[in-house]
């Protein structure tokens, strides 16, 4: 028997974009409560 184990590395299958966006939002405002400014735009360049 031939047993398969896929992995998807990164939006190979599955479009994670929102998935991405969301966590990036969820960053931004814990860096805000910690006074840290820093906008969604601005995050990837940290």
């Amino acid at each position: 028997m031939i047993e398969w184990i896929f992995f998807d590395l990164g939006s190979t299958l599955l479009d994670e974009e929102a998935a991405y966006g969301y966590y990036i939002d969820k960053c931004v405002k814990k860096l805000e409560s910690l006074d840290i400014e820093v906008s969604s735009d601005s995050y990837g360049d940290l």
